[in-house]
Parts: C-alpha cells; sequence; structure tokens
C-alpha cells in the first residue's frame, strides 16, 4: 500500500476507532443502568410504601421482590455482546 492510499485511508480509521469506542462506552452505560435501575425502582417503592400498603403490599414485601427477581436475574442474564457472539457462530 503506497503513503498516499494511506493517508487517504487514515480519515475513515479514525472514524471508525471513535465511533467503536462510542459504541463500547454507549454499551457500558447501558449495562450499568440496566443493573442498577431494579435498586433506584425498590427505593421508590419502598418510599411509596411507606406512607401505606401499595396494593396491598408493604416495603418489606417490595425489598423481599425486588431482591428475589435480582438474584434470578443475575443467575440467569445475558449480555447483549455474548448474544451476538453465540448468534454469528451459529451463523458460520
Amino acid at each position: 500500500m503506497s503513503l498516499h492510499a494511506t493517508l487517504r485511508a487514515s480519515p475513515t480509521l479514525v472514524r471508525i476507532g471513535v465511533m467503536q469506542a462510542v459504541a463500547y462506552r454507549a454499551e457500558l452505560f447501558v449495562w450499568i443502568l440496566s443493573n442498577s435501575m431494579p435498586f433506584i425502582m425498590l427505593a421508590l417503592f419502598v418510599a411509596v410504601a411507606r406512607e401505606g400498603p401499595l396494593g396491598g403490599y408493604g416495603s418489606a414485601d417490595f425489598v423481599a421482590y425486588f431482591l428475589a427477581t435480582f438474584v434470578v436475574r443475575q443467575f440467569t442474564g445475558r449480555d447483549a455482546s455474548k448474544i451476538l457472539a453465540t448468534a454469528e457462530e451459529s451463523r458460520k
């Protein structure tokens, strides 16, 4: 490859690198948000249930429910990159 071709391809390679870095950070942000959202929802439901039962459920019921679903999710969840990798392998 000549120097001219290398210089001509450089902006595209830089753009691709930046896009990959942004995509990685966006995936990380979504992962953090999705893993912390149950705790945010738990705090909201407990705050509402402190003022009185919500649908017959008190604060302790909400804590038990959210912790149980969190534990189940930790044992059964798969992140998107593993699913995509599995899908790509199955196409080969």
